[in-house]
C-alpha cells in the first residue's frame, strides 16, 4: 500500500465528507441503486463516528520471515498474534443494529439478530473473530443456530470488523509497500489480498498508463497486477480474457476469464479510492454484478486464503 492509498477515518479528518461526496455522485450517476447506495453510506458513517480508533497490537517484524511468508503465498497476517478488539467491534455492531432499526422499512431479520445477540445466543467474541479472519460458513452456521438470517448477520459482523482490519493494514503498510515493489525480495503476484487473503472487491486502472491495481474489500489493501491475467486462476493466456462495457458506463467495466468463468468489476480511477469507500463503490455497481452474472460469470465463494490467527489476549465481556 502505497502513501496516497491510507486515507482512513483515523487520519482523515474530512472521511465523512468524501463519504458523502462519493455517495451523491454515485446516486447522480446510478439513480436505480440509490436505495443501497443511501443504506450502505449511512451504515458507513456509523463506522467512521466511533469514539475511539480500534486497537491493533505490533506484529513480530522479522524481515527474513516475511519475505519468506509471502514468497510462499501467504497473507501477512495469517497465524500471527493478532488483537481483535471486540469491545470496538461490538460497539459499532450495535450501533449498525441500531441504524437499521430506525428505518421506516428496516430489513426483514433486523428484529431476530437483536434477539439472538440480546439473548446470548450469539458469543461476541466467536462472531467477530470469526468474521476477522473471514470465515463465511461458521458465521452462517452461528446464525442458523441463533435463529438470525445468515445474510444480515455476516454484513453487520464484516462491518463491525472492518476498521479492525483497516488498522492491521495500515501498521503492516510498510511490508506491503516493500513487497509490492519487489525490494524484499519477495513481489507479490497473487490475486487475493497479501494482507487478509480476502478476494478483491475491485479492480483500478490508475494513471496515465492505466496501471491496474486490486482493491481489498475487506482491509482495503491495494496491490498491482498485470493487465492480461486472470485475478482468480492464473492464466494469461489473451483468448480466454474478455472485457464487458456497460452502455453508458463509461467508468465501470467487468473482466471475465472464460476459462474459470470469474469476473471482476474495474474501476478508471485516477486517484485511488480511499479504503474505507471500496465497499460503497462495490455496491454501487451491482447492476455489473448481475450483468456478469447473467453470462455465466461469478465470484468466487470465500476467500483465497483461509485465513487463521493467535488470538492474543481477549478484550474483556461486552
Amino acid at each position: 500500500m502505497t502513501a496516497d492509498l491510507r486515507s482512513d477515518p483515523a487520519t482523515d479528518p474530512l472521511a465523512i465528507e468524501r463519504l458523502d461526496r462519493l455517495a451523491g455522485r454515485l446516486r447522480s450517476a446510478r439513480p436505480w441503486h440509490a436505495p443501497a447506495i443511501d443504506l450502505h453510506a449511512r451504515l458507513l458513517r456509523e463506522t467512521l463516528a466511533a469514539a475511539r480508533a480500534p486497537r491493533a497490537d505490533a506484529l513480530p517484524r522479522d524481515s527474513q520471515r516475511v519475505a519468506e511468508t509471502l514468497a510462499a503465498g501467504v497473507p501477512l497476517l495469517h497465524q500471527e498474534p493478532v488483537h481483535v478488539d471486540v469491545v470496538y467491534a461490538g460497539d459499532l455492531f450495535g450501533r449498525l443494529v441500531n441504524a437499521l432499526a430506525g428505518l421506516e422499512s428496516a430489513p426483514q431479520g433486523v428484529d431476530a439478530v437483536i434477539a439472538a445477540a440480546t439473548s446470548g445466543l450469539i458469543d461476541p467474541h466467536t462472531l467477530f473473530r470469526e468474521a476477522f479472519v473471514q470465515h463465511f460458513d461458521h458465521l452462517a452456521e452461528m446464525a442458523i443456530v441463533a435463529g438470525a438470517d445468515p445474510d444480515l448477520l455476516t454484513v453487520l459482523a464484516r462491518l463491525a470488523v472492518s476498521p479492525l482490519l483497516r488498522a492491521y493494514a495500515d501498521m503492516l503498510a510498510p511490508i506491503v509497500g516493500a513487497a509490492i515493489a519487489g525490494t524484499d525480495g519477495s513481489r507479490w503476484r497473487r490475486g487475493f489480498c497479501l494482507v487478509c487473503g480476502a478476494w478483491p472487491a475491485l479492480g483500478e486502472l490508475r494513471g496515465l498508463e492505466l496501471q491496474r491495481h486490486l482493491r481489498c474489500g475487506a482491509c482495503g489493501t491495494s496491490w498491482p497486477a498485470l493487465r492480461l491475467e486472470c485475478v482468480f486462476c492464473g492464466t494469461e493466456d489473451f483468448r480466454q480474457l474478455r472485457a464487458l462495457q456497460a452502455e453508458d458506463e463509461r467508468r465501470l467495466r467487468v473482466e471475465v476469464c472464460d476459462r474459470c468463468h470469474r469476473y471482476l468489476k474495474v474501476l478508471n480511477a485516477f486517484d485511488p479510492t480511499p479504503s474505507y469507500l471500496v465497499a460503497l463503490e462495490d455496491v454501487a455497481s451491482a447492476h455489473l454484478d448481475a450483468a456478469a452474472v447473467e453470462r455465466g460469470f461469478s465470484r468466487p465463494d470465500g476467500t483465497g486464503f483461509r485465513l487463521e490467527i493467535d488470538s492474543a489476549a481477549a478484550e474483556p465481556s461486552l
